[in-house]
C-alpha cells in the first residue's frame, strides 16, 4: 500500500503556484484556487529534495501525505482529512525501519500504537482509548 501511495503521488503532474517558507528553507509548488492550496503540493528543501508530498483541499491538508527525513528516507506516511490526521499513520526511523504505527480517529490518536527501536524490535505499546 505504501508503495502504491508514493507511486500515485510521484506520477501526478506538477502544478504551478509556489509557496515559500524561507525561515525553514522550504519551497512548495502546487495549484492555488481562489487563494487556497488545492491538490498535490510538493515541498522541497534548499537542495531540491522533497521534504513533504501531500494533498490539499480548500487550503488544508486532505488526502495522502508523506514526509521525508533530511537523508531522503521516508519519515511518515498517512492520510489527512480536513486538516487532521485520519486512519493509519506509520512513522519511520531514518534507516527506513518503522519507528511507530497506529491510527487516528476523531482528530486524535486511537487504539494501540506500537513503537520500535531502529533495528525493528518492538519496544512499547500505548493504548490511547483507555
Amino acid at each position: 500500500m505504501h508503495f502504491l501511495l508514493l507511486t500515485i503521488l510521484f506520477m501526478a503532474d506538477l502544478p504551478s503556484a509556489e509557496d515559500e517558507n524561507l525561515a525553514r528553507g522550504i519551497r512548495g509548488n502546487g495549484e492555488m484556487i481562489n487563494g487556497e492550496k488545492e491538490g498535490m503540493w510538493i515541498y522541497r528543501n534548499e537542495d531540491g529534495r522533497p521534504v513533504i508530498i501531500g494533498n490539499h483541499k480548500n487550503g488544508v491538508p486532505n488526502g495522502a501525505w508523506c514526509e521525508f527525513h533530511s537523508n531522503g528516507s521516508l519519515e511518515r506516511i498517512g492520510i489527512y482529512h480536513d486538516g487532521f490526521p485520519d486512519g493509519e499513520w506509520i512513522l519511520f526511523h531514518d534507516n527506513g525501519n518503522i519507528d511507530s504505527r497506529g491510527f487516528f480517529k476523531n482528530k486524535k490518536r486511537s487504539g494501540t500504537w506500537r513503537s520500535y527501536d531502529p533495528k525493528g524490535n518492538l519496544v512499547g505499546t500505548i493504548n490511547h482509548d483507555l
